[in-house]
């Protein structure tokens, strides 16, 4: 089975919110895009042939099933280019309904078990509010502003799909009564347009320094507010739920995933595992002033601040925004767990390796990059 269509392409534009990002990468004419096909229909060539027909099939749905096993694919490809040997793709787990992703050799001999999981920081509903919000952007973009550009507020999202239509009809009606002078236009009334809990609110920004052509974007700036995280909160809901998922098992047990929401990088993923940052008063006496210390709180998945959990998790293998465009995203690293029934030997992997050592992890970095892949520094273009 083909990864990609073999069709004519013409379409040199950027995504819109309606494409997948499996669609967009069959269709798109762009040379950055071919590069990308090339180099998955590559991994894909190493992926074992019983299971590459069922990696297809999901590589070409939703984005959702889509990111999950694009993720599963790029580990796969990783692993072995570190020297690693899938033994089996979704071994059987005795006594389990469900199989974990990989079982790896090491170079060594090690095996492990490996277990992939997308963080993307956002439930099915938010991700389905996200992408009306994004929509209804795109087609305010596209109402013709020949003279200004255009500021839009957001507030809310979107809980049922906006009538485009309504949307671009009184967009187009306000654009057409601004003033031609800057200043003017800026004072103009804004337009509010409100649907389905969402609203937007329109006003001139400045004036086109080039002549407006067809096809030219008239939203020159975009504000979405403020929004209230806790970093490592999106993590920690899906590394809980990999923990147990398959009992105790024979072999180290790693958990991979990519996060893709808000919450990446070392320190989020430390938060996650360990618990959140925070500040610690400690007195003496009702009179005393006391002194302010870092400590953690109780929601780490390893640790709860008190004694250690899910200590049937040997390490955790954390990637940040892994992408088919970016590979390597913008980082990865290795945690080992220090109270883990199963401790994972280190083991030859491009990226910072985090190991106890003195109550506290010692990092060692690595450098995991384009060439990681087999790439150029400016692949894909």
């Amino acid at each position: 089975m083909d990864l990609f269509d073999d069709i004519p392409r013409t379409e040199h534009r950027t995504p819109r919110a309606e494409d997948t990002n499996y669609s967009y990468l069959n269709q798109s004419a762009r040379p950055e895009a071919a590069a990308v096909r090339a180099f998955l229909n590559d991994c894909l060539s190493r992926y074992p042939a019983d299971h590459r027909g069922d990696l297809v099939k999901r590589l070409r749905s939703i984005d959702t099933t889509h990111g999950a096993a694009l993720f599963e694919l790029l580990v796969h490809e990783l692993l072995i280019r570190s020297g690693h040997t899938i033994v089996e793709v979704e071994p059987v787990i005795e006594g389990k309904s469900t199989s974990p992703d990989f079982l790896v050799r090491a170079p060594d001999g090690t095996e492990f078990i490996v277990e992939c999981v997308m963080t993307n920081g956002e439930s099915m509903d938010a991700a389905g509010a996200q992408r009306r919000l994004t929509t209804a952007l795109d087609a305010a973009a596209e109402v013709p502003s020949p003279v200004h550009f255009i500021a839009v507020k957001v507030q809310g999202v979107p809980t049922q799909p906006i009538s485009l239509k309504a949307l671009r009809r009184v967009l187009a009606r306000w654009i057409a009564q601004l003033p031609e002078d800057e200043a003017a236009a800026k004072r103009a009334k804004p337009l509010i347009h409100s649907q389905h809990s969402l609203k937007l609110i329109f006003s001139a920004m400045v004036k086109r320094k080039k002549a407006y052509a067809e096809g030219d974007r008239s939203i020159g700036a975009t504000s979405y507010g403020i929004r209230m995280a806790v970093p490592g909160d999106d993590l920690r809901g899906s590394l809980l739920k990999k923990a147990n998922r398959y009992g105790a098992l024979p072999v180290p047990y790693v958990i991979a995933f990519n996060a893709a929401g808000d919450a990446a990088g070392e320190r989020d993923l430390l938060d996650a595992l360990l618990g959140s940052t925070v500040g610690i008063l400690r007195r003496t006496s009702p009179d005393d002033e006391g002194t302010l210390e870092a400590g953690r709180g109780n929601n780490g998945v390893l640790h709860d601040g008190r004694r250690a959990r899910k200590r049937g998790v040997s390490a955790v293998l954390a990637f940040d925004h892994l992408s088919a465009w970016r590979p390597w995203g913008r980082g990865a690293r290795i945690v080992h767990n220090p109270w883990a029934h199963r401790p994972l030997p280190n083991i030859p992997l491009p990226i910072d390796q985090l190991n106890p050592g003195d109550g506290e992890f010692v990092k060692t970095e690595g450098r995991f990059d384009a060439a990681t892949f087999g790439l150029d520094a400016d692949w894909p273009g």
